[in-house]
């Protein structure tokens, strides 16, 4: 394999000095890699997850928030039905 490596303007010649600069841009791309896929995509699966979470907590609030107010109205229309001044 003859690679050319220019830094600077100037051709570098040896070959543990390209070997050294190959390895550190494999290092670094699999840092990139690494970052993007442990740190970024978590992160982004949090958000969304926690969305969808508080979507779902409050459409379950309002169904609840639901039912308690039909059955509220019902117990107080058959309390006050009971317990009411009004007789047939």
């Amino acid at each position: 394999m003859n690679r050319r490596v220019v830094i600077n303007g100037k051709e570098i010649s040896n070959p543990v000095a390209i070997l050294a600069l190959q390895a550190g841009a494999l290092i670094v791309a699999a840092l990139v890699i690494a970052f993007i896929f442990f740190v970024i995509l978590p992160l982004v699966g949090l958000f969304i997850g926690s969305i969808f979470i508080a979507v779902i907590t409050f459409l379950v609030v309002i169904a609840v928030a639901v039912i308690i107010g039909i059955f509220s109205s019902v117990i107080s229309a058959y309390l006050s039905d009971l317990f009411g001044g009004n007789k047939r």
